[in-house]
């Protein structure tokens, strides 16, 4: 098509992901965490083989794992006009015997993150701060954290 720009989704800005036609919904937000627990599950698992968790790791003998959760209390409803939307900041750890490792794993992610797609809403990642964590002692030895704030936009696709 002539004079029409495509973005692949995970080039989105919020601004882009916001064109929306799709009818209102009373009960999208509470939508948003399943949706964002199957994107980032979907495109940032396979870097840590499967061993990714929400808030909590299961197992702390199996290292690289990647932890995520809110780092803003679950974000905030977006909505404009007629049109549902939700904005919030997702804190993604990745947790090694190295801190090298945890930082490559993060860089990883990072990468990944640039894949999320999903066939009825538009969702924008953009990485806005990396963070450091404190060397943990474990009975394995020592424990690195490398963390990236990522900041997030999901707003329905229009019909």
């Amino acid at each position: 098509i002539s004079g029409v720009l495509i973005l692949p989704l995970s080039s989105l800005s919020v601004d882009q992901a916001r064109c929306s036609i799709m009818p209102y919904s009373k009960v999208f937000q509470a939508k948003v965490w399943p949706i964002i627990v199957d994107a980032l599950e979907d495109s940032i698992m396979p870097v840590f083989g499967g061993r990714l968790y929400n808030k909590v790791a299961t197992s702390l003998n199996t290292f690289p794992y990647g932890v995520y959760q809110s780092q803003d209390g679950g974000g905030k409803n977006d909505d404009h006009i007629g049109q549902n939307g939700w904005i919030g900041l997702v804190t993604i750890r990745s947790v090694d015997l190295t801190y090298l490792g945890a930082w490559n794993k993060a860089l990883e992610v990072a990468t990944a993150l640039q894949t999320i797609n999903n066939v009825d809403y538009n969702i924008s990642v953009d990485i806005s701060n990396p963070i450091e964590f404190p060397i943990e002692r474990l009975t394995v030895g020592s424990v690195y954290t490398a963390g990236l704030i990522i900041s997030m936009g999901i707003y329905p696709k229009g019909i």
